[in-house]
């Protein structure tokens, strides 16, 4: 048995079938596989602006979670038997749960917790403290960077591309 078998162009159906039952997980999938139930929560502006998809110029304003109780969703999340879950930290409409000095569009634009709120820190606190992983969900999508006026992390110009879809435009296949 191996993590990798690599897989010859002149491997016939019947070796590929006969390779792939001996492929087994690396520790670390099996780790994870071994959890059986990951929670995967979205929390952001659109919980309070009542549309399902972001467009990265909502007011951070809308955002309220008052009466937040992180340690309530890590309690439920124990009691249902889940060892991990992933909070969607920031979404591709660019809405951080975070404060950072990186976008103005983020829980420190929010008058929520006075301009000090953290959701990241609370769920990560939370999750801890009932014995559960926590683990972080970024998009790399950033609509509200990509308006007029945004910025990119590396400080680098937007410029177009184009994934390709003919395997012949592909490096190395």
């Amino acid at each position: 048995p191996s993590e990798v078998i690599a897989v010859a162009p002149t491997d016939s159906p019947a070796t590929i079938i006969a390779n792939a039952a001996n492929v087994v997980p690396s520790a670390r999938q099996l780790a994870w596989e071994q959890l059986e139930e990951t929670a995967f929560l979205h929390f952001g502006v659109n919980t309070f602006d009542g549309r399902e998809w972001g467009t990265g110029t909502e007011d951070p304003n809308i955002f309220q979670p008052n009466g937040l109780n992180t340690d309530e969703w890590a309690g439920d999340l124990k009691k249902n038997g889940f060892k991990e879950a992933i909070l969607t930290a920031k979404h591709h409409d660019g809405f951080l749960l975070f404060p950072s000095k990186a976008s103005s569009f983020g829980v420190a634009s929010s008058s929520w917790a006075n301009h000090q709120g953290d959701v990241v820190k609370n769920f990560t606190t939370s999750m801890h403290n009932a014995g559960l992983k926590a683990g972080l969900y970024l998009s790399p999508a950033d609509l509200h960077e990509n308006q007029s006026g945004g910025r990119y992390a590396n400080g680098s110009a937007a410029k177009s591309v184009t994934i390709p879809s003919d395997p012949s435009e592909i490096v190395n296949g």
